[in-house]
């Protein structure tokens, strides 16, 4: 069929037309009155843009074949009371409405510009194909009419409402691909699964389903509010995003097992804060890639562990932004040739059994520290133990610089297995005890003979400085007397005396002296 000039297919009231030819061009509208019908079996162009269902229980649909229905121009789809649009392939251009749900079988293409009022698009195509067109439509539910797959592809799409999986089929977005389920106040429902190497961006401050499965890369978009990670398993990437140049925002872990399949990243992609936060839930964490910081902007990456244990198979890099390590929090690295870097931050309990290298900086530790099973390449880190009263499982391995700094009086142990201190030697160490021999495993350097043989140890900057000498003396000096020119009276016995005057003259007098040595040494 064919149409000219602008002209419209109508279908009157309660009447069926089929459209069955090999292809039909409407140049105008499609109208479909109340309870009529319309078969579009064969591929239709409709020009005017509109398809216009009127009055109640209109039908447009599809009987046969695979037909693709192409609408342009600037109309609207659907209207009326209940009405029922069913079709095969769906392609829109232009700018259209749409004013009814709808439901496509297979195929569906956007524009970029779609206004959807509050409708639901429903495809049940069991291998169809969805362009989004850069589009924003409100209601998108994936139900093939049996175990099937639709795939997102050549452009991207926005929901802004309510995202729906049906049990046993697959929304699988392709490669570059973002499917943005953008409203804080959205919804997924999710009993299928989400697949695919392009990313569902989520911004609903309601928590991430825990039903269903999530293989694709996800992105946490908290700009809009803080949201919260259901404890399950994610498939992929997962990102923390806030792009919000107004308020820092938090996505808080929840009470039990959260495991991530790949890698955990953080990005502040604008002046304020994200944080990742288990703090309130203390759950476990496991994560197969890596942990690392990736925004540029002035905002802060920011983590809040908790006290459970966080393990890690990847490398863990935190700079760029902090870490706060809830007391009771263990890190275990269990990776490979991964490697940490603290870059400034405190950890708590640091459990490392793979084979990691610790970056070329300090690493700085609260708790204990075990390595065990692990094998370490140093480089020149040092480990600083801060912890009060913590252990060292050593592991037989062995740190470059170990730095025992307690914040307050303590003591750190080493336990189970040995620690070597230093490539190549062996750390010195300085023990006291009270009496008797020295304890197993120690050899006393003080105990007859030696550097320390009956010396008190004093702090200095560098080993081998010494206090003084072992014993001292004091000195004495006094000066030579100087002229005496000073007349004197003689006086003889009958009272009268005589005055001489005396030539000037000196008196010699000891200069300098010593008195004898005295020892330093207190008593022992």
């Amino acid at each position: 069929m064919t149409t000219q000039g602008g002209a419209n297919l109508h279908v009157d009231d309660s009447a069926t037309t089929t459209l069955g030819t090999a292809t039909n061009a409407i140049d105008g509208d499609l109208i479909v009155d109340g309870g009529a019908t319309l078969n579009i079996n064969t591929d239709t162009t409709v020009a005017g843009g509109d398809i216009t269902t009127s009055g109640t229980s209109a039908v447009v649909t599809r009987t046969a074949g695979t037909p693709t229905l192409t609408v342009s121009g600037t109309g609207s789809l659907g209207g009326g009371t209940t009405p029922t649009l069913s079709l095969y392939n769906l392609t829109l251009s232009g700018t259209p409405t749409l004013a009814s749900d709808m439901t496509v079988a297979n195929n569906l293409t956007l524009p970029a510009s779609v206004t959807a009022g509050s409708t639901t698009v429903t495809m049940t195509g069991t291998s169809a194909a969805l362009v989004g067109g850069g589009s924003t439509i409100t209601n998108l539910t994936i139900n093939p009419s049996s175990a099937g797959t639709v795939t997102l592809q050549t452009s991207d799409v926005t929901v802004s409402n309510t995202l729906t999986v049906a049990t046993g089929d697959t929304l699988s977005l392709g490669a570059s691909r973002t499917l943005s389920l953008s409203s804080t106040s959205g919804t997924l429902t999710l009993d299928g699964t989400i697949s695919g190497s392009g990313t569902l961006s989520y911004a609903p401050t309601s928590a991430f389903p825990t039903s269903g499965t999530i293989s694709s890369p996800l992105r946490m978009n908290a700009t809009g509010g803080s949201q919260t990670l259901g404890a399950r398993t994610y498939g992929n990437t997962v990102e923390m995003y806030n792009n919000s140049a107004s308020n820092g925002r938090s996505v808080e872990l929840s009470v039990g097992t959260t495991t991530f399949s790949s890698s955990v990243t953080l990005n502040a992609a604008n002046s304020q804060d994200v944080t990742l936060t288990g703090v309130t839930n203390n759950p476990t964490v496991n994560i197969s890639g890596d942990v690392d910081y990736t925004g540029v902007a002035a905002g802060t990456e920011a983590i809040v562990t908790g006290t459970g244990t966080w393990t890690v198979s990847g490398n863990v890099d935190f700079t760029g932004g902090t870490v706060t390590a809830t007391a009771g929090n263990t890190l275990v690295m269990n990776g490979s040739g991964k490697t940490l870097t603290s870059a400034a931050q405190t950890l708590q309990n640091v459990t490392l059994s793979g084979t990691i290298t610790l970056a070329n900086a300090t690493h700085t530790i609260a708790g204990n520290l075990d390595l065990t099973g692990s094998t370490i390449t140093a480089g020149s880190s040092t480990v600083t133990m801060t912890g009060t009263s913590n252990t060292i499982t050593g592991g037989s391995q062995t740190l470059n610089n170990l730095t025992i700094d307690p914040a307050s009086t303590g003591t750190i142990t080493l336990q189970t297995s040995d620690l070597k201190v230093g490539t190549g030697s062996t750390a010195r160490l300085l023990g006291f005890w009270d009496g008797g021999s020295a304890p197993a495993g120690w050899s006393c350097q003080s105990c007859g003979s030696g550097d320390f043989y009956q010396r008190f140890p004093r702090g200095a900057a560098t080993y081998g400085a010494t206090g003084g000498t072992a014993t001292h003396t004091h000195s004495v000096s006094w000066v030579s007397s100087g002229n005496n020119s000073t007349s004197y009276v003689s006086v003889d016995s009958t009272g009268s005396g005589i005055a001489y005057a005396v030539d000037p003259h000196t008196h010699d007098s000891l200069t300098a002296a010593s008195t004898g040595t005295g020892t330093n040494l207190p008593t022992y």
